[in-house]
């Protein structure tokens, strides 16, 4: 499911060298807080394999790179991942997009506390379901892009990558074009997040677990958290947004045959009070 929206900005970057998020592209002056947060989350989701192998086959290398690599590469995972979307902006998605990755950082950092709690106990069946939870939880950006992924094959503007807009551009644009692309990345991050919510249950009723009282809080977290989000808006005017399926204002570039070149904004010299006026103001 994670797949679909991993591997064409992969190939994208193969061939281009340009890292994006169809149909927008990053700004090249942040790319290392991106690989950094690429990195890490490639490393957990080897990880992740790692030990479903190991569970079965070497308990003690289970043991020990859960303990030593999983807690530290998780930590890391949750850190960038917050860290990209308050303090570096790497993409302008909202604040309500930014609350939902504050419950996601929230959500697999308790996964990760009880599980590790549950294995240290010798509850290992519980343990097992938090494991599940947290991995399932940490797949929820990547379901993300797969959603968006489909949704830029299906309007034809996948494949345009040469005519990619910038993530920036939108800050530049009138009030109602950003609205209505911070609306189109809340509805994708809900329907992102509730879908994984029903993976995970099913996957629950597959191993036959869904009825242990840990799945109803795994799978009530998101939908509490997406409640309390939308509850808030009322004293947070931030949060607002409405649902969107698609973009209605035109993204694709023209004559784009280069990678961006960014500039840091000027500041407008009235900006400054203390700035001299010029004659012809004085005038």
């Amino acid at each position: 499911m994670t797949m679909p929206g991993f591997l064409p900005p992969i190939i994208i970057l193969a061939f281009t060298g340009l890292w994006t998020a169809p149909p927008f592209v990053y700004n090249p002056k942040k790319y290392e807080q991106l690989f950094l947060h690429v990195f890490t989350s490639f490393l957990w989701i080897v990880l992740i394999f790692t030990q479903i192998h190991f569970i079965e086959t070497n308990h003690w290398y289970h043991k020990l790179t859960g303990i030593v690599l999983a807690g530290v590469l998780i930590g890391f995972f949750v850190m960038t991942a917050i860290f990209s979307a308050f303090w570096v902006g790497l993409s302008p998605l909202g604040h309500f997009v930014q609350w939902m990755e504050l419950g996601l950082g929230v959500g697999i950092s308790l996964y990760m506390i009880l599980a590790f709690y549950f294995a240290f106990t010798g509850d290992y069946e519980s343990h097992k379901i938090s494991i599940v939870a947290m991995a399932c939880a940490a797949g929820g950006p990547g379901i993300f892009r797969s959603l968006r992924t489909t949704r830029e094959l299906v309007s034809g503007r996948l494949l345009n990558v040469r005519q990619y807009g910038h993530y920036w551009d939108v800050l530049d644009c009138a009030s109602g074009v950003r609205d209505n692309f911070v609306d189109v990345e809340a509805t994708y991050f809900i329907a992102a997040f509730l879908t994984t919510d029903v993976l995970q249950y099913l996957f629950y009723v597959w191993i036959g677990k869904n009825e242990h009282p840990l799945v109803w809080l795994f799978c009530g977290f998101p939908l509490v958290w997406i409640l309390l989000g939308i509850g808030l808006r009322r004293y947070a005017p931030t949060l607002k947004f409405s649902l969107a399926a698609n973009y209605t204002f035109n993204i694709v570039r023209t004559n784009r045959t280069q990678q961006p070149q960014y500039q840091e904004p000027k500041p407008h010299e009235q900006s400054n009070p203390a700035a001299p006026v010029s004659g012809t103001e004085a005038a």
